[in-house]
């Protein structure tokens, strides 16, 4: 599909579901570690219980994570199509990091809501 076949709309939905910080910190966790449950995930990224589930919601009603219960657990695992963007996205985040930071248009405060000086606040 090309780019002119995708509404503006569809495409600021879809990577505004990742682009949020903790969304891919989740992402990226689930990618590289493998199925967990929201407690091992809590734990190992920080994130309040509440939160975590209001993004892991989110994540789950995309399709971007598959759920399925495992006793009284629920565990989350990354979907398969998403493997190869996230692998992609965080490496491309590694190599264009300083650029992206030194640009001022991105880097415009009303832009870039919930990062400070390079810090994640506490986003929703």
């Amino acid at each position: 599909m090309s780019y002119n076949k995708l509404d503006d709309q569809s495409i600021s939905l879809f990577f505004g579901a990742i682009a949020n910080p903790k969304r891919f910190r989740i992402l990226v966790t689930l990618n590289e570690r493998g199925p967990m449950c929201v407690s091992q995930l809590e734990e190992l990224l920080g994130i309040e219980q509440s939160d975590l589930s209001h993004n892991l919601q989110c994540l789950l009603n995309c399709r971007f994570v598959n759920r399925e219960q495992r006793g009284k657990e629920k565990v989350y695992s990354l979907n398969e199509d998403m493997k190869v963007l996230v692998d992609s996205i965080n490496s491309h985040i590694e190599a264009y990091d300083r650029y992206i930071k030194s640009c001022e248009i991105v880097n415009d405060k009303n832009l870039v809501k919930g990062v400070d000086n390079g810090k994640l606040s506490n986003l929703a």
